[in-house]
């Protein structure tokens, strides 16, 4: 009797951890460079997944993680940065930009052309 006993105990407390495991919730938060300003393109998935989520023109994200999984965050021109879900529930990310930014580029013109050499 003990013995039935101690394996539904052994029982109990192996589902009770298999569940806060895999309990799933809702990450949220927003995506801005460094001065803040909110980057709407950027890439939010789920490390080694993929399970990603979009975001509005506000920068604004939300994701259905557990708390082991690690999001990853991406965006052109940008540096990117991984961030351990825990316990949170929010984050507001402010990704850094590469120092090998493309320089600006100015193309002038010169010439003339008739309108009836412009039709193909």
């Amino acid at each position: 009797m003990k013995q039935k006993s101690l394996q539904y105990v052994v029982l109990m407390v192996t589902l009770l951890s298999l569940n806060s495991t895999f309990t799933q919730k809702i990450i949220t938060g927003n995506v801005s460079d460094e001065s803040g300003v909110p980057l709407p393109g950027v890439n939010v998935i789920i490390k080694g997944t993929q399970t990603g989520t979009s975001r509005d023109f506000d920068g604004n994200y939300s994701i259905n993680v557990s708390d082991s999984d690690v999001i990853e965050f991406s965006y052109v021109r940008s540096m990117e940065k991984e961030i351990e879900v825990a316990n949170a529930n929010s984050f507001d990310i402010s990704l850094e930009m590469e120092s090998d930014e493309l320089e600006e580029i100015v193309l002038t013109g010169y010439g003339s052309v008739k309108k009836r050499d412009l039709r193909a």
